[in-house]
């Protein structure tokens, strides 16, 4: 749990966008609607949904690039 986290921004009905998180191993996984796909917004999100939530640090990340 918490070696590879990939991470994955979508857009739902081209109006929302939504943070997704996923455990590569467990495939325990978050999603959150964010109002804007800035860096701070993205960042603050990840901290919040997957950090701060008990879930703590992970040792990667793996995003695609958009």
């Amino acid at each position: 749990f918490n070696e590879t986290v990939a991470m994955d921004l979508r857009k739902f009905k081209a109006r929302f966008d939504f943070l997704h998180i996923i455990d590569s191993y467990t495939r325990i996984g978050l999603a959150r609607m964010i109002k804007r796909k800035i860096p701070s917004v993205i960042l603050n999100n990840v901290i919040f949904m997957w950090i701060t939530s008990g879930r703590g640090l992970q040792k990667k990340f793996l995003t695609e690039k958009d």
